[in-house]
């Protein structure tokens, strides 16, 4: 299965989304893609981009990773499912890459909005039950915690670009949205200068075919990442 650009993206080189968290999201597929057992194959790590396309008669895939961003709505997700993993192969496997609910709750109470309020993430229970409705065996669903550290706002602002669908993100295109965003930023500044901004990402991966005994997902784990000269 060759990736069409209508639905999967160099996973290097997000247009418009935040590097560091997508970054991020490639990393946890790539540490639990080296050690999930799969039959030799074609391995495919991509981004889920725009509709979903029929997958035709397409070579077989062992392992098929996808990063969800933008964020859809597991609504989206799951027709896209239907079209895109069909050419996984018997005992393959897919994996999930996305965004939880748990992600800027901070900066959503400064918002005044309820951690209920669209665009939420996707939930690690219901990822589980959508890889069950689309034909995988025995899900498994694990969560990270990202913790970002900013000094400055416009560097905040760039990275939160592209994570959400347009049509539904926090308000982060206009000059009104802009200056309100500024303000709500310097309203979280710690005592030492700094705001940090936390993400809960979440992955979900399961086999095509016949059952495998089921994995014990791991605990939480917390991640704080700054990396050099960035967000100084």
């Amino acid at each position: 299965m060759d990736p069409s650009p209508s639905q999967f993206d160099d996973p290097r080189h997000p247009q418009g989304g935040s590097s560091v968290v997508f970054d991020r999201l490639v990393a946890g597929i790539e540490e639990r893609q080296a050690w999930m057992r799969f039959p030799a194959g074609r391995a495919i790590i991509g981004r889920l981009q725009g509709p979903p396309m029929g997958s035709g008669a397409e070579e077989p895939v062992s392992f098929l990773g996808l990063i969800c961003l933008p964020t859809p709505s597991l609504a989206h997700l799951e027709q896209a499912l239907k079209a895109i993993s069909a050419p996984i192969q018997a005992g393959g496997a897919l994996l999930l890459a996305a965004l939880g609910p748990g992600t800027l709750l901070a900066w959503r109470r400064a918002r005044g909005l309820s951690p209920e309020t669209e665009p939420r993430g996707l939930d690690l229970h219901d990822l589980g039950d959508l890889l069950s409705r689309t034909g995988f065996a025995a899900p498994v669903t694990e969560a990270e915690r990202l913790v970002l550290s900013y000094r400055q706002f416009e560097t905040a602002w760039k990275d939160l670009h592209g994570l959400w669908p347009r049509s539904s993100g926090p308000g982060l295109s206009g000059r009104s949205s802009l200056a309100r965003g500024r303000a709500e930023f310097e309203d979280l500044r710690g005592a030492d200068g700094r705001v940090s901004l936390e993400f809960e990402l979440v992955f979900a991966h399961g086999w095509r075919g016949q059952a495998r005994a089921r994995a014990e997902p791991q605990a939480d784990q917390p991640l704080t990442f700054q990396p050099r000269g960035r967000f100084g």
